[in-house]
């Protein structure tokens, strides 16, 4: 064969060895770092001075500097979708997704023009499995962009928001729970959604385990960062019930909808896999995880301890205030005192009671405040009196 009839036979045996599935597709160059690399250049290059009146070389002006970037942005966005299309999302950003992360975020905090922020929400849409950092750098990241104090959601820039909101919904899969729990190894690829809890008998070696008990001091911290986090909430929006108790009509207060959508989820996702594993493992008290369901339900008891007893307060308060108990009801039932705590309690319930007996005091302390509120809501009346008649009008079944 002549070297020009062997050209094609070596092209086609170069592309199947390197696995490229983009070259046939429009609008990409190439699936490799390096094509990262280049995108992330020109932006970080062409995005100083964005808003300045003179455009940088080479653009005339500062319509086609700002299409080029939306343009990069684009091209961006479509390698990061071909790459996932294509089963190569694992390693081909290599060590530009941390620089383009850090970049799009930065992008969204600044003054741009509303095209091109808009192309770079797309672009985290389509790529946040891609970008996002390994499970542990995770955790460190979400710990930094959480508030540690009473501070209002609105503190947090609408990049942290967004890096936030990203963090949270990527952790709601079940393999990434076990792994923060240490029952399993955390994936190393993107987030591939699971048709149920994974409860695996090995623990996680990378997050430290001590023979059989897995290391849940990860677990520990998230879960208590997150509970304070919702009790900021919950207390913010029971103050403001509070104030406004002798008002008539109810003003919604913007930060009534602060709360990441997904802080409630990932914290009963973490309850739900602790109480399954110590199920269906019968652990006995001195296991790492009981340990962990002991110090977390001793900060979550009283916390909903102490909203029954401000919201059995408000209600007698504002008992002629029907808009009091409708608001009231929503912010009971996604804090710690509502249907987190029902879970919480039926779950308990399948537990050895010497698993159970350390948490009896915090579960009656929770009984009179409880007591309290149900008697104050309209519907406690009927059914008292509906429970009291039952043995003169009810029928008792034969078999």
């Amino acid at each position: 064969l002549k070297p020009q009839e062997l050209m094609p036979q070596f092209d086609r045996m170069f592309l199947l060895h390197r696995q490229v599935v983009a070259w046939h597709r429009p609008y990409c160059v190439d699936l490799e770092e390096s094509t990262f690399s280049h995108l992330r250049s020109f932006l970080e290059r062409y995005c100083d001075g964005i808003n300045s009146d003179v455009p940088p070389l080479p653009f005339p002006s500062s319509r086609e500097h700002h299409n080029f970037l939306k343009l990069c942005l684009r091209l961006l966005s479509n390698h990061l979708a071909l790459a996932l299309a294509g089963g190569v999302a694992t390693s081909i950003l290599g060590r530009q997704a941390r620089p383009l992360r850090n970049l799009l975020f930065r992008l969204m905090d600044a003054s741009v023009p509303d095209e091109i922020q808009e192309a770079v929400i797309e672009t985290l849409s389509v790529g946040a499995t891609m970008l996002l950092p390994p499970l542990r750098e995770r955790m460190e990241l979400l710990h930094s962009l959480l508030p540690q104090g009473p501070d209002r959601w609105e503190s947090l820039s609408k990049g942290q928001r967004m890096q936030l909101d990203i963090i949270l919904t990527s952790l709601q899969d079940h393999t990434h729970v076990a792994s923060l729990l240490g029952y399993s190894c955390p994936p190393d690829g993107p987030d591939v959604p699971s048709s149920g809890p994974t409860f695996a008998a090995y623990p996680d070696p990378s997050f430290g385990t001590t023979g059989a008990h897995p290391d849940t001091h990860l677990a520990e911290i998230l879960m208590k960062t997150l509970l304070r986090n919702l009790g900021f909430y919950t207390d913010q929006a029971l103050g403001e019930l509070e104030k406004n108790s002798d008002k008539l009509q109810q003003r919604t207060s913007s930060s009534d909808s602060s709360q990441p959508a997904h802080l409630h989820q990932l914290l009963c996702s973490l309850q739900k896999q602790l109480l399954a594993y110590c199920h269906i493992n019968a652990v006995t008290e001195n296991s790492s995880s009981v340990a962990l369901l002991h110090k977390h339900l001793q900060l979550l008891l009283p916390h909903a301890t102490d909203i029954f007893s401000r919201s059995a307060a408000l209600i007698k308060e504002s008992s002629w205030n029907g808009s009091i108990r409708e608001k009231l009801q929503d912010v009971i039932y996604v804090s710690a005192a509502g249907s987190m705590l029902c879970q919480i309690i039926n779950s308990l319930l399948l537990l050895p009671v010497t698993v159970v007996r350390p948490l009896l005091s915090h579960l009656l302390d929770l009984l009179p405040p409880l007591d309290r509120l149900n008697r104050l809501l309209p519907a406690a009346s009927p059914l008292e009196d509906q429970e009291l008649q039952w043995p003169l009008h009810g029928q008792l079944t034969e078999n």
